[in-house]
């Protein structure tokens, strides 16, 4: 990165109207590139073409979405399940999951996991159907020990990567201290410049998902979370591919709970897909990020806790439930655009799916583990 990152003051409904703005219709091969001030370098522009193939983006800068993402990457029985359909699926990493959304709007990503941030505000714009839990867990604000509460952070900089997950629990956290946006700086920039720009004094604070913050507080005594705020991720699938392919989307699914069984089975597997996600998110960056250990503790609290029935609960897709209660507070921020509807977002959130994957083990093969040791199959 060249320079200092660039400096957002928000305010008002100027903020509001330029961040839906910038949700919508950026391309997605510019959204790392509106968050540094220079060309985007995350994702894969060149992606499926449509027929043969099928595109799951990743995220390998969060725990535990990027780890389910590196173990599914090596599940030979999917890729010889989707061999005999004539299909092979592809993996794309990006940086966040407002990236993603971008080209799941265009049809260009069919599967994905991403925080419930950018999930329901894609649900608002797109077509698609959020059939499991990927993650359940916390993620903080942090910031220096001088500072004891995020009342103390008026006027100062704060790093956040935009529409994300982080930046919910960050205004959150506001909120709740009785603060609002423009008390204090945004500073947009994408996760993985979120520690260097704070050791430089580029940003006072900054709100991130795991495992960024637990990798910064065991590095720096000196910092402290003054936040916590629970989040959760998402499995989500363009609804065109359930409805065009249905076998093959059942096979994902698959796949997706059997990574989930294999990981609970024994430590060895948990240390071994940490290893991987360690690798890729290193590569991903272009620097060390968290350990082996933080990646692997991060997936048992998050992730491994609720077990191989990662079932979206009743109560979170009911008009008065936790998700509802988020619809409304990213709407109220501007971050939803202010017609959307709850409804359309509740029709997006459908276990039926993993329900019927779950009920038939044998047939989808989900206690049946064959992983490469290596790079993703071919």
């Amino acid at each position: 990165m060249s320079g200092p990152p660039t400096v957002q003051r928000t305010g008002g409904a100027g903020w509001a109207a330029w961040l839906m703005l910038w949700l919508l219709v950026t391309p997605a091969s510019l959204l790392a590139a509106a968050a540094e001030g220079q060309p985007a370098a995350s994702g894969d522009t060149a992606l499926h073409e449509k027929g043969g193939e099928i595109a799951i983006a990743t995220q390998p800068l969060a725990t535990p979405v990027g780890l389910l993402a590196e173990v599914m990457r090596r599940d030979c029985i999917l890729a010889r399940d989707l061999a005999e359909l004539h299909l092979r699926v592809s993996f794309h990493p990006f940086a966040n999951g407002p990236e993603i959304s971008a080209l799941v709007r265009q049809g260009t990503i069919d599967v994905s996991m991403a925080g419930d941030t950018p999930v329901l505000v894609l649900a608002t714009q797109a077509d698609i159907r959020v059939v499991a839990l990927a993650k359940l867990g916390g993620a903080s604000v942090v910031t220096w020990a001088r500072h004891d509460r995020i009342q103390d952070l008026a006027g100062q900089r704060v790093g956040v990567p935009l529409g994300t997950t982080a930046h919910f629990g960050l205004l959150l956290g506001l909120a709740a201290a009785g603060m609002q946006a423009d008390d204090i700086t945004i500073v947009p920039m994408p996760v993985a410049d979120l520690p260097r720009a704070m050791t430089q004094g580029q940003i006072e604070a900054f709100s991130a998902w795991e495992p960024t913050p637990t990798a910064f507080l065991a590095a720096h005594p000196d910092a402290a979370a003054i936040h916590r705020f629970l989040n959760a991720s998402y499995l989500f699938f363009r609804r065109s591919l359930l409805q065009d392919r249905p076998e093959a989307a059942t096979r994902i699914m698959a796949s997706y709970l059997r990574a989930l069984r294999w990981l609970g089975g024994q430590d060895r597997h948990l240390s071994q897909a940490a290893q991987w996600t360690q690798a890729a998110a290193d590569a991903f960056s272009g620097r060390a990020g968290a350990s082996v250990d933080q990646i692997a503790a991060v997936t048992r609290s998050d992730l491994l806790r609720f077990g191989s029935r990662p079932l979206i609960p009743q109560g979170d897709r009911e008009p008065g439930g936790r998700l509802a209660k988020a619809f409304a507070f990213l709407r109220g921020q501007g971050l939803i655009a202010a017609g959307a509807s709850w409804d359309r977002v509740a029709a997006s959130l459908d276990t039926e799916l993993a329900t019927a994957v779950l009920a038939d083990p044998d047939r989808y093969r989900l206690e049946a583990f064959d992983y490469t040791d290596g790079a993703e199959l071919p």
